[in-house]
């Protein structure tokens, strides 16, 4: 068919970078000759082309149907089974094919080469040491990425962004003390989607530090609606705890807001306090002595070292919801939550419960002596206009 005549396979080696670092880039390049020359035999007689680093690319022309192109894949991943010796040494790698076949879509060498690395990517997502096939999903899919992109822009300038808040209240009365502000973006065409929707897309093309930048400005903007008696919780990542000036930015943007830092919570979680642990004890102790607190999400997840909970200025920690969806079924949820709220007592550090959906789970959490908690059971998270007793 003149149309898929031909197709391109983009291949990479999985692990690759992992060799390379353990042993060394001599080794690493030697390991990568010797790929090479079998994945040359594996693909003959259509040529292999090296498109730098452990990437190669075949050209597979006159083809009689689509499942050529497949054999080939196959005879790529499979010329790899075999350990690679190199200076006495045993090595293994694998390779993960992405396959495009040329049609009408294509104008451009380049535009087939891109979708058979997306291709790619899938396999690699699949388990690798496997083949994927471009085909309209995840052209599709690519479309949408693309249009994403765009979006994400102007979300920016037309401020589609915005926070919605959930009440994190006492266990024992229901009365609310604080609010934690949950990123949202009222797509205009999509409707309201969630950062898992959105948040990989943000990462690549550069504009998550001004979407963090943004929501922190209007969750503090926002709070101000809220009760005095409350605060509200505002989620950090370890990206932007890295700038050496955040807490002056963090200050300087809670305090033209009008809201005063008392009333500010930081969410960070175990990991991000571990990546720079000086500084980041530095940045969240100026913070603390101008009022901000800081708040552990997700906690027993992570690392749940005690060295670290004496070394940063921790006021309250959450424990993740994973423990609390299991405190009403058998299991050891309950004896992890006990010593987690054991331990943050002896630290004289205030708990939360993360994820309360029912009432046996709010039930078990007094039970177990923690007071505050946060979940669907009490509210979800809505703006700051429709939350029950918010005027103006």
């Amino acid at each position: 068919h003149p149309e898929q005549s031909y197709a391109v396979l983009f291949l990479d080696l999985d692990r690759f970078k992992v060799v390379n670092d353990s042993v060394g880039h001599l080794v690493g390049d030697e390991m990568l000759k010797q790929a090479a020359l079998r994945l040359a035999s594996a693909c003959a007689p259509f040529m292999v082309a090296r498109l730098g680093g452990d990437e190669f690319a075949v050209l597979v022309d006159s083809l009689p149907d689509q499942a050529l192109a497949v054999t080939v894949a196959q005879r790529l991943i499979d010329s790899l089974n075999d350990p690679i010796r190199v200076t006495n040494k045993e090595m293994f790698t694998s390779a993960s094919v992405g396959i495009a076949y040329a049609d009408a879509h294509y104008t451009r060498a380049e535009e087939l080469l891109r979708d058979a690395d997306t291709a790619m990517y899938r396999a690699k997502a699949r388990g690798r040491q496997c083949y994927e096939i471009f085909d309209e999903q995840l052209r599709a899919e690519a479309m949408r990425a693309l249009d994403l992109e765009g979006d994400l822009r102007h979300a920016l300038v037309r401020r589609e962004f915005e926070p919605h808040f959930q009440s994190i209240v006492s266990l024992r009365d229901g009365q609310v003390v604080g609010y934690e502000a949950l990123l949202r973006w009222n797509h205009p065409k999509r409707g309201l989607l969630l950062p898992a929707d959105f948040l990989a897309a943000a990462e690549e093309n550069g504009c998550i530090e001004q979407i963090d930048w943004q929501m922190f400005a209007m969750a503090c903007e926002q709070a101000r609606h809220l009760p005095e008696s409350t605060y509200v919780s505002i989620n950090v990542s370890a990206r932007r705890l890295r700038v050496p000036d955040f807490d002056e930015v963090a200050l300087r943007t809670i305090r033209s807001s009008g809201l005063e830092p008392q009333r500010v919570r930081l969410e960070v979680t175990e990991g991000a306090l571990l990546d720079q642990p000086e500084q980041m004890s530095s940045i969240l102790l100026r913070l603390r002595n101008a009022g901000v607190l800081v708040q552990l999400d997700d906690f027993g997840t992570g690392y749940s070292s005690l060295s670290y909970l004496h070394r940063f200025p921790i006021h309250s920690l959450k424990i993740d919801k994973s423990f609390v969806a299991d405190l009403a079924n058998e299991g050891s949820s309950p004896a992890v939550v006990r010593a987690i709220i054991a331990l943050a007592e002896s630290l004289g550090v205030e708990v939360i419960g993360e994820g309360v959906e029912t009432p046996a789970q709010r039930d078990a959490l007094v039970a177990l002596g923690c007071e505050i908690g946060q979940g669907f059971l009490f509210s979800q998270p809505m703006l700051v206009k429709d939350l029950p007793g918010i005027t103006g």
